[in-house]
């Protein structure tokens, strides 16, 4: 799927003032995105940025608070009453770590622990950054949505350019979460059908709380259209932006600011 940029900068964002901001990076292999706030302000940000310039003063820079979200396609939850971070090694048998990968494990919620894998270049690249500062980059989606008040009735999607993921509360509790690879429209279809119906969510009542790369009237918005009947982009808004922001395909980068 094709996948949207987007880059602002506040009129009165002082690039000689970071000690004074908070900085939140979702970082992969390849690209990153980033915002920068002043308390809840958004002060600057960009999408799809070369993996390469979080090594420049920007980004190295002493800032305030840094929150550094790592996108992984590989990761296990675990119920926090079952976690035992003397087994983390055997727990992520499943995920098959290779050379040249590391595990890192993490609370994600008051039910749940996290345990995923990243490369061990990323971890690298974001050597400047305390691994203090470094969580899994959905926690701060999760938690916006959790603090919302996601009732049973939504079914909450993030899509970017490569992956959809998607998430299920129930009880205002995280009862599924999981990621996908979806390169098309046709695949997003699937997966969101799939899950639904795994989830026993009806098509016709349930609620698509849609966020990052999809605009209504698009072909994927109007895809999925043909199979639910009620979508709606998530207009959730963690800190202060500009009126003419899309909030939505900000909300998982904007998010962190929840984690920091």
């Amino acid at each position: 799927m094709t996948e949207q940029t987007y880059t602002y900068s506040h009129n009165d964002f002082n690039i000689d003032q970071l000690g004074n901001y908070t900085l939140l990076i979702k970082a992969d292999d390849n690209t990153f995105d980033y915002a920068i706030t002043r308390d809840d302000i958004l002060m600057a940000a960009a999408t799809g940025c070369p993996i390469e310039e979080l090594k420049t003063n920007k980004f190295t820079a002493d800032y305030k608070k840094t929150v550094v979200g790592l996108n992984t396609k590989a990761f296990t939850l675990v119920p926090a009453q079952l976690f035992d971070a003397a087994r983390v090694a055997d727990m992520a048998r499943i995920l098959y770590v290779k050379e040249h990968e590391k595990i890192l494990a993490q609370v994600l919620d008051e039910d749940n622990h996290v345990i995923y894998k990243v490369s061990e270049q990323l971890i690298n690249t974001i050597a400047a950054h305390s691994i203090k500062d470094i969580i899994f980059a959905p926690k701060g989606w999760l938690k916006a949505i959790q603090q919302n008040g996601s009732s049973e009735s939504q079914f909450n999607i993030n899509i970017d350019d490569r992956y959809t993921e998607f998430a299920y509360f129930k009880n205002n509790k995280l009862r599924f979460y999981n990621k996908f690879e979806t390169i098309n429209t046709d695949e997003l279809v699937y997966f969101t059908l799939m899950v639904s119906k795994e989830l026993n969510l009806d098509q016709k009542d349930v609620t698509l709380v849609l966020s990052g790369n999809i605009n209504i009237g698009d072909d994927q918005y109007k895809k999925l259209a043909e199979y639910f009947s009620i979508l709606k982009l998530n207009s959730q808004k963690v800190v202060e932006i500009p009126a003419d922001a899309p909030s939505h395909q900000l909300l998982s980068l904007v998010a962190l600011y929840l984690c920091a």
